[in-house]
C-alpha cells in the first residue's frame, strides 16, 4: 500500500458572493441612504427653526426699542394701516374666478363696460350693454346660476336711444360666495 502525495492549496480562489450576502449589502445600503436623507431633512428643519427664532428675537428687540408715538403720528399710522388692509382685501379677492364667471355668462350680443368690486361687501357691480332686454335678463340669470355668485339682480337699465341699434345699457349687482 503506497500513499499518494496529498496536495494542499492554502491559496484558494476568491469566494463568489452569495445571494444572502448581496441581499444584506443591498439592505444595508438602502438603510444608510435613508438615514442620510433623514439627516439632511432634520438639518434643514433645524436651520428653519433657527431662522424663525432669530426673526422672533429680532422682532422682540425692535419692539422693545420702539419709541412711543405722539397722537398725530398714531392717527397717521392708523390711517396708513387702514389703507394697507384695504389693499390686502382687494388683492385677496378671487379675481380669476370673478372674471371667469362674468365672461362665461356673457353672450356675443353683449359688451362689458365696467366691473366694480367691493371687497368689504363681497359684491361686484357689472355694467354692460346688450342688444335686447331679453339678453340682459338671460345674463343676470346665468350669473346667478354660476357657482361663484350667490345672487345676481338687475339694478338699472336704460335703452340708448341715441344709438341706431338702440342697445340696452344695464347694471347687475352680484355677491360672490366666500370660500372658507
Amino acid at each position: 500500500m503506497t500513499l499518494r502525495a496529498l496536495r494542499i492549496n492554502y491559496a484558494t480562489d476568491a469566494m463568489q458572493p452569495t445571494q444572502v450576502g448581496m441581499l444584506t449589502l443591498a439592505i444595508g445600503a438602502i438603510f444608510a441612504l435613508s438615514v442620510s436623507i433623514y439627516l439632511v431633512h432634520l438639518s434643514r428643519e433645524v436651520t428653519s427653526w433657527e431662522a424663525r427664532l432669530e426673526s422672533a428675537s429680532y422682532r422682540k428687540d425692535s419692539l422693545a426699542n420702539t419709541k412711543h408715538l405722539d397722537p398725530a403720528q398714531e392717527k397717521q399710522l392708523a390711517h396708513e394701516l387702514g389703507r394697507a388692509n384695504e389693499m390686502v382685501a382687494q388683492l385677496s379677492m378671487p379675481w380669476n374666478d370673478i372674471f371667469s364667471a362674468i365672461e362665461s355668462a356673457q353672450t356675443k350680443s353683449m359688451a362689458l363696460l365696467s366691473v366694480e368690486p367691493d371687497s368689504d361687501k363681497g359684491s361686484v357691480l357689472i355694467t354692460a350693454e346688450a342688444a335686447t332686454l331679453n339678453d340682459v335678463l338671460h345674463y343676470a340669470r346665468r350669473l346667478k346660476n354660476t357657482e361663484l355668485f350667490t345672487d345676481a339682480y338687475l339694478t338699472d337699465h336704460t335703452i340708448v336711444t341715441a344709438h341706431p341699434e338702440r342697445p340696452v345699457r344695464f347694471s347687475v349687482a352680484t355677491t360672490w360666495a366666500q370660500k372658507k
